[in-house]
């Protein structure tokens, strides 16, 4: 397999780098200043980007450990510890131990939590459907494909890339070879 060289201009001159280089670098701009913005929509709702994003995992999988949690939101322990603090004494999620393993927290959205889950899904649904207005489905369906193959890379375990892309059973590495 030829190994692509790294040349830091784009040889048709189309872009400032080269194409994959500003694919990603245009990926981080798309993240960083959209949740910019949808921080900004969320306040009124007493919402945050990242609070949102634990709620929307907890709604998806039914119900989490901490440890599902930071694997499947990428974000650090101490810092979602903070967040779920914050969500739990708002009313929004619950945390219990299941009967037999009382080591184990499980996270699950109360009725007020839902209830604010689905108003913030619905500011932010309206808020990317401005946002992606006249642009291609078939051209998401590409980036969304090229992302996958990315994401493959990135975590390098096969399966657990296929759980955190789907949101799906148990975010850790069964194989101990890569970590999200």
């Amino acid at each position: 397999m030829a190994h692509r060289q790294i040349d830091p201009a784009d040889p048709t001159g189309e872009f400032p780098i080269d194409p994959a280089g500003y694919f990603l670098h245009l990926m981080l701009i798309i993240n960083r200043r959209r949740d910019a913005r949808v921080e900004q929509l969320l306040r009124p709702l007493n919402m945050t980007v990242d609070g949102h994003r634990a709620m929307r995992i907890i709604h998806i999988r039914s119900a989490c450990t901490m440890g599902e949690l930071a694997d499947y939101a990428i974000i650090d322990r101490t810092t979602l510890t903070r967040i779920v603090d914050r969500l739990v004494s708002d009313g929004l999620v619950d945390r219990s131990k299941p009967p037999g393993d009382r080591r184990k927290i499980v996270l699950t959205l109360t009725e007020s939590g839902l209830e604010a889950y689905n108003r913030a899904r619905r500011v932010i649904g309206r808020f990317n459907v401005e946002l992606t207005r006249g642009l291609d489905e078939a051209d998401f369906r590409i980036a969304a494909r090229l992302q996958q193959r990315i994401v493959a890379r990135v975590v390098e375990d096969e399966e657990l890339a296929q759980r955190l892309m789907l949101l799906e059973g148990d975010a850790k590495p069964k194989s101990g070879r890569g970590r999200a």
